[in-house]
């Protein structure tokens, strides 16, 4: 251990700089309480959602306590549960006017790309919830996916947002 760190208790005391534990987006621990590396706190999240504790998940991203950056991630589950929890999550925050959302798109991204046809709709719907002229022209250029459900959702969303899909198509 180097001279920064705690030897009573064996924690360091900048844990990004030692590639250690953390339980904010900034790397500073929320409450002085135990920290929790990423991965491990994204499997809390997945495992809340497939739980159904979907406001605990609307609080975090609400309040910046979950970057909107992991939305792939967590999307990128095989739990049907944890897919339905990120859709709702992304709809009460729409509801709130949560500020922040479209910077999940680039991590909705790959999704779009991905071999089930599951993983790109959901992007899509996660995507119809966010509504920036950018992710209304990726949900767009998915019109011509290969799957006619994923084709489907893409029609649904643009239908409904006929007058902002026309203004970030010019």
């Amino acid at each position: 251990m180097t001279s920064k760190d705690d030897h009573h208790t064996g924690e360091h005391a900048d844990p990004v700089a030692a590639g250690g534990p953390v339980d904010t987006i900034d790397g500073t621990r929320a409450d002085g309480g135990p920290a929790v590396m990423d991965d491990e706190l994204l499997q809390v999240i997945k495992d809340f959602l497939n739980m159904g504790h979907v406001d605990n998940i609307v609080a975090m991203f609400h309040r910046g306590a979950c970057p909107f950056g992991w939305t792939g991630a967590i999307l990128d589950d095989e739990r049907l549960t944890v897919r339905l929890g990120v859709a709702v999550v992304f709809e009460e925050l729409q509801r709130r006017r949560a500020e922040r959302m479209g910077s999940a798109i680039s991590s909705l991204m790959p999704l779009l790309a991905s071999e089930h046809a599951y993983l790109r709709g959901d992007a899509i719907t996660v995507l119809g919830f966010i509504a920036t002229p950018e992710a209304l022209e990726l949900i767009r250029a998915q019109a011509d996916d290969p799957h006619p459900l994923v084709r489907e959702i893409v029609a649904d969303i643009l239908t409904e947002q006929p007058d902002r899909g026309e203004q970030s198509g010019s």
